[in-house]
């Protein structure tokens, strides 16, 4: 085989390798923890491939010493490899809308100082904190409006909190456990009566390493009660008819098919296009601090999600998101 024929192979094999990913990781069963893996890696690697579709390309012309203009396709792949966070349209644009961060503080953190958590919340001016995993009785600054500490549950992972500056009138409740007998994760409520909004915070069961059986119906106790990005019912104390904002740890990854059926119900990801830049796991925590997933999402139904920033969350394996939330102008 000709030497230009072997150069071509090697530089295309790099897009066919991601449209191998998008065409299998769909099909794999939902219900099997090496599948969940093996599509997670899948969807995951796309834009890792897109970043090295190019560099992989100049590496293969100087040793074949073969250089077509055709290779420059290869930098297409940069834009799958994705943009700044801060170039993202909730990122650029701001509203007067209260701030929220829904963010997961590992529970088994070789952290416990929680004086750097505290000193971020109060830095970042956040109105409304979902608080995933770590118990906190007291967080300075705020009062606990919600939580499921009565709960005997199996782990402390399974933890969640709703916590607001003293005098707001934000009403919260957290949920029973939500998904199989075997795995379970409850999902915090918050009605943010001013603007409007209700605010899901999510921690939903994990799928890998141990146990697939409970991402399935958790998933479906959220999407029977959305239509259209909205309340459709029973996610008291939020108002019938409110636009809904999901955040937290899904502890899934974008093109997944539980994914696929939370936008399905009406929401958008508001990460969409971020690729590289919007991962959030592992972070630190005790796991190396290099995330090659994006497992903490932001999807919104008729709401005007702005100002958006990741925060590396102290004592914590994942980074976590603040933004501002506004109903949708298109939507009043």
């Amino acid at each position: 085989m000709s030497r230009l024929t072997w150069t071509t192979l090697a530089v295309v094999a790099w897009p066919l390798l991601a449209l191998l990913a998008v065409i299998v990781a769909p099909v794999l069963p939902e219900d099997d923890i090496v599948a969940v893996a093996v599509a997670a890696v899948l969807f995951g690697c796309i834009p890792w491939l897109g970043l090295l579709w190019p560099v992989w390309t100049a590496v293969v012309a100087h040793r074949g010493q073969t250089w077509r203009p055709w290779m420059l396709v290869s930098l297409l792949g940069l834009g799958v490899a994705g943009v700044p966070v801060e170039c993202l349209p909730a990122a650029r644009s701001t509203s007067a809308g209260p701030s929220v961060a829904v963010l997961n503080v590992n529970a088994y953190s070789p952290d416990t100082d929680p004086g750097a958590l505290f000193a971020l919340l109060a830095d970042e001016h956040v109105q409304l904190v979902v608080i995933l995993e770590r118990r906190f009785d007291d967080v300075t600054g705020f009062v606990r409006v919600a939580d499921d500490f009565a709960g005997n549950w199996p782990r402390p992972s399974h933890h969640t909190a709703v916590y607001a500056p003293p005098g707001s009138s934000i009403q919260a409740r957290v949920t029973e456990q939500l998904g199989s007998p075997t795995m379970a994760m409850p999902v915090a409520i918050a009605w943010l009566e001013e603007p409007g909004v209700c605010v899901l915070g999510l921690h939903a069961p994990p799928q890998v390493p141990k146990n697939a059986t409970g991402m399935a119906p958790y998933i479906s106790w959220l999407v029977d009660r959305l239509e259209g990005g909205r309340v459709a019912r029973d996610l008291a104390p939020c108002a019938l008819g409110a636009p809904v904002v999901l955040a937290g740890d899904f502890n899934l990854v974008a093109g997944s098919g539980p994914f696929e059926r939370l936008q399905a119900a009406g929401l958008r990801d508001v990460l969409a296009g971020a690729g590289l830049f919007g991962l959030t796991w592992p972070s630190g925590g005790g796991w190396p601090d290099f995330p090659v997933f994006r497992l903490d999402h932001v999807l919104a139904g008729p709401v005007d999600v702005t100002d958006l920033r990741k925060v590396r969350v102290p004592g914590s394996d994942h980074q976590g998101w603040v933004f501002q939330v506004a109903p949708s102008v298109a939507a009043r």
